[in-house]
């Protein structure tokens, strides 16, 4: 009877044993499993904000080239203003001269 005691306490110990190991497997397997998932969920995330990254620097560099276009065409309307005027006094100047010459 005592010997059979002794065996049914070494067998609840081997099996406690058991127990032990499986929920540390388990355990392992649950933590490298939620690592996989946190590391593809921070790719994702990264991947992401680089995109938007991206947008937000293509609408920029757009935003960029037309106000650098609308400052060209005002700088060019402006020139042409310019010239019309300088032409105009040029020929003014001009006709001053030959009115004094005549």
């Amino acid at each position: 009877m005592a010997d059979h005691a002794i065996d049914t306490i070494r067998q609840a110990e081997l099996d406690a044993k058991n127990i032990l190991l499986q929920a540390e497997q388990q355990c392992q397997r649950i933590q490298e499993s939620a690592r996989a998932q946190a590391e593809q969920a921070a790719a994702l995330a990264q991947a992401a904000a680089q995109a938007a990254a991206d947008q937000t620097l293509r609408a920029a560099q757009e935003a960029r080239a037309q106000v650098l276009q609308a400052a060209q065409t005002t700088l060019q309307d402006e020139l042409s203003a310019l010239r019309q005027q300088a032409q105009a006094r040029q020929e003014q100047a001009v006709a001053a001269v030959l009115a004094a010459l005549v």
